[in-house]
């Protein structure tokens, strides 16, 4: 990288903040911050090698960047004039440091305490570095750039118009005299517009602050009071001199500011209003009689449904099936059977656990003809697991919403909270009487009528067929029951199933895609799985 630069060897002087502890009385150069490094009497070495200078008391950098951001540290205002007027300012390269000789006398400014040091420095300059230029009124001062403090320099440069004649060779082209010297209005002028943006920089990011504050306020208190509280620390760190607290605290800082741009999407993805897509079609067929050939009572009714929809990229689907009056009627029976079974359940939960376990157990080779259909589409359209799930979740979305009672109407009404009152209240229709408020696959799929469990069910029931992971959650806190679905490349709400990741859905109504609920029910924590399948 510097074969072509020629190396320096040069006088300087400068001022560095200690950032290691000394061992008896003598200081460790291992990790230290220049803040300013005056060079002076400049001349060029034939055939240095840097490795054999190694040796005694000697400190070494591969690199001083004289600008640029550093997340923990400030720049190194690096100045090696050419007159009183000019000086170089730029990175410097392979920097070697001997003959150092420190004056132990603390010098005071920027609210902090610097060690003045001298003596011998070698560096490679980069190739083409850049002529600045830094001007004053006086003609012993120059400015420092980066903490507009005037440091005095000596006036003799004799000697340091070899780094600015090397870099003009390097550039015929340049006219130093000429890019260099500006008006003398030049200096007032970038001084003043640099401390304007430096102050609008520090009120922006002060708003910023303070926005981030007040998200946090309503959305998690833990992380405003961390939050707060780093940025107080972060400012008094900016009053005393104490370089290890102030490293820990810009750590403390980029972590909290991560964990609320992941929390702010997180909270966003899984509360974002449902994405509009197009209208498909229900039609149900008048039943069909099926005679007996057998001549033993046992005639039976055929109905058939065809339904098509679109998913979230307006591809079309169409599932055309029938079902049985008489496979109904028997899902029917068999589901008073398993409510008397499983009623008498510790816990609300376990009783659904089993009794949704029960229900797919009763219809599982009833749907097979549903499934395929599902298969085949997966397959002629060569769909991943995360566009077949999208398939069946689009599917039972578009299915219009019944309410579901395990009594009558008007006990339901009478008892229910006041969801079931405004629905009612607004005629709409129910399926009063089922047993466990919740129909079979079966059923749901014969008459078309299901609320929050029975389409949950439905969709565990068809998704576990096609080997996806799939689970049935359900709250008593919001009186509700979603769908979980595990497939790779999930995002949003999500709940671990034993060492898998279910990502909710709401199927109530259209437009949730997969780890996508309504934003009154999207604390994890208030759902519970019953039954589920990983594969």
């Amino acid at each position: 990288m510097y074969n072509n630069n020629p190396y320096f060897k040069a006088k300087f002087t400068g001022l560095f903040q200690r950032n290691t502890t000394h061992s008896s009385g003598i200081y460790v150069f291992s990790d230290i911050q220049w803040t300013y490094l005056n060079i002076s009497d400049c001349k060029i070495i034939e055939n240095f090698e840097p490795l054999k200078q190694k040796t005694g008391d000697f400190w070494y950098k591969e690199k001083i960047t004289e600008s640029g951001f550093n997340w923990f540290r400030s720049k190194t205002n690096i100045i090696i004039p050419k007159s009183i007027e000019d000086a170089y300012h730029g990175n410097i390269y392979n920097v070697l440091i001997r003959n150092i000789k420190i004056n132990k006398e603390k010098t005071h400014f920027l609210n902090k305490d610097w060690f003045e040091a001298s003596g011998d420095i070698y560096f490679l300059l980069s190739p083409f570095s850049p002529i600045k230029k830094t001007l004053t009124n006086k003609k012993n001062v120059i400015v420092s750039k980066s903490n507009d403090v005037k440091i005095p320099v000596n006036n003799s440069v004799s000697g340091t118009n070899v780094i600015h004649n090397y870099i003009e060779s390097e550039k015929p082209s340049q006219n130093l005299s000429k890019n260099i010297i500006p008006d003398s209005s030049t200096p007032t002028q970038k001084s003043n517009n640099s401390s304007f943006l430096k102050w609008v920089g520090l009120f922006f990011g002060l708003f910023l602050y303070i926005l981030f504050l007040i998200s946090l306020w309503s959305s998690s208190k833990i992380l405003f009071a961390i939050l707060l509280f780093t940025g107080l620390s972060w400012i008094l760190s900016r009053l005393f001199n104490i370089s290890l607290f102030k490293i820990i605290l810009n750590i403390v800082l980029f972590f909290v500011l991560f964990c609320f741009i992941i929390s702010f999407f997180y909270k966003t993805s899984t509360t974002k209003k449902p994405i509009k897509t197009r209208t498909g079609n229900i039609k149900i067929s008048p039943p069909i009689l099926i005679k007996d050939t057998l001549n033993n009572g046992l005639s039976d009714y055929l109905t058939e449904k065809d339904i098509k929809w679109f998913d979230f990229i307006n591809i079309d689907y169409q599932a055309k099936y029938q079902t049985s009056i008489r496979s109904f009627q028997n899902s029917q029976k068999e589901q008073d059977n398993l409510n008397t079974k499983v009623g008498t359940s510790s816990t609300s939960l376990d009783y659904f656990t089993k009794f949704y376990a029960g229900l797919y157990e009763i219809d599982q080779k009833k749907f097979d003809h549903v499934v395929k259909i599902f298969k085949d589409s997966a397959i002629s359209k060569k769909m991943n697991s995360n566009e077949i799930a999208e398939m069946v979740t689009t599917f039972i979305q578009e299915i219009p919403y019944y309410l579901v009672h395990d009594e009558t109407c008007a006990k339901a009404v009478a008892n229910g909270d006041s969801f079931i009152k405004q629905y009612h209240a607004s005629n709409k229709p129910c399926l009063p009487n089922v047993k466990g408020g919740v129909q079979s696959p079966y059923e749901f799929l014969h008459n078309l009528k299901g609320d929050c469990d029975t389409r949950s069910l439905l969709g565990f029931a068809i998704l576990k067929k096609l080997n996806i992971a799939s689970s049935v959650w359900v709250s008593e806190v919001y009186g509700h029951s979603i769908l979980g679905v595990g497939v790779p490349n999930g995002h949003g709400i999500y709940k671990m199933v034993n060492g898998v990741k279910h990502y909710g859905v709401e199927l109530t109504a259209k437009g949730y895609r997969i780890g996508m609920v309504a934003p009154e029910n999207n604390n994890p924590n208030n759902w519970e799985i019953t039954v589920y399948n990983n594969y």
